[in-house]
């Protein structure tokens, strides 16, 4: 087995270093090829309080006061700061983001990906009913970033489509990766 893999990469060699077309007339396998990186971000927050003072219909960033309520656990390729995520890379991207949160019985609690940068929604909008104040929903949205330019910037928005109760987020987690350019 090693050296019918010894064999393979000694024929190929050649072909990768003047650029000639490889042709094979039997079987060519590869039994692992394996990325050794790519650029990804997971991050959150947790047992929270923050209260999200928001105007009906219209979108509120998901912050606190002190702009540190979102948090990146482990990051590579993307930055956070004041709750505003980063990509330092084009191309496109993918992942999720989900928050758990309180707000007033059957208002239409809305939640987006907003493109600082560009000054547009990313992708579409997620939305479900409140349950109460003491009765915890958790909106899910599943993220595709198509075209990112190197140095846009983000952040996540609520608003209530019903009325101006304002909205207390509990948890919240996210994680994004490169998929191409």
């Amino acid at each position: 087995m090693y050296m019918r893999k010894l064999l393979f990469i000694l024929l190929f060699i050649p072909f990768l270093s003047n650029g000639q077309n490889f042709n094979s007339s039997g079987i060519v396998g590869c039994s692992m090829l394996r990325q050794a990186g790519t650029w990804h971000m997971f991050g959150g927050f947790q047992d929270s309080a923050v209260v999200i003072d928001v105007t009906k219909d219209v979108y509120t960033p998901v912050t606190n006061a002190a702009g540190n309520l979102w948090t990146g656990l482990e990051a590579d390729g993307f930055s956070m700061s004041g709750d505003t995520m980063t990509i330092t890379n084009a191309g496109d991207y993918f992942g999720a983001v989900s928050i758990t949160f309180t707000a007033s019985n059957s208002e239409v609690i809305m939640f987006q990906v907003y493109n600082v940068t560009d000054g547009a929604q990313e992708g579409f909008a997620a939305g479900t009913t409140g349950d109460g104040a003491n009765d915890y929903v958790t909106l899910t949205k599943p993220l595709y970033f198509e075209d990112v330019s190197a140095g846009d910037k983000y952040v996540l928005r609520m608003t209530d489509l019903d009325s101006n109760d304002d909205i207390t987020v509990r948890h919240g987690t996210y994680y994004l990766t490169y998929l191409h350019d």
